[in-house]
Parts: structure tokens; C-alpha cells; sequence
């Protein structure tokens, strides 16, 4: 996950549920979060790539209907 500066607890619960969190320490904005994404993605040799908003918009059951 693309931690964007948040100021809550977001970090620290996400990474206790084993997520890797890639933070830019500060809020550089959606664009960026998603070329660092996409960045970590390639360098790690990922297959796929999902995005999802914090507000709820995309609904993670889909997920393994698209891939």
C-alpha cells in the first residue's frame, strides 16, 4: 500500500495486518501514490496491480472477478 502522509493510524494498522507500506512521509497527492505504485509494482516483478480508494468507491470483493 501507498501511504500518501497520513496523520492517523493507518501505517501502523495496515502494516499489523501484513502489508507491505511503501510512504512518502508527506501528502504528495493521488497521481504520485499511483506512479509509486505502479513503480514498486515493476521493480518487483508483479503480475497485477489493483488501486482502490480509501472512500469506499471500489469494492474489494471484485477483485478476483478481474484478474
Amino acid at each position: 500500500m501507498v501511504d500518501d502522509g497520513s496523520t492517523d493510524k493507518t501505517v501502523e494498522v495496515a502494516t499489523a495486518a501484513g502489508a507491505v507500506v511503501v510512504s512518502h512521509g508527506e501528502n504528495m497527492g493521488k497521481g504520485r501514490g499511483v506512479k509509486t505504485s505502479l513503480r514498486y509494482a515493476v521493480e518487483h516483478g508483479f503480475d497485477a496491480l489493483v488501486l482502490l480508494d480509501g472512500d469506499g468507491q471500489h469494492n474489494p470483493d471484485e477483485i478476483p472477478l478481474a484478474y
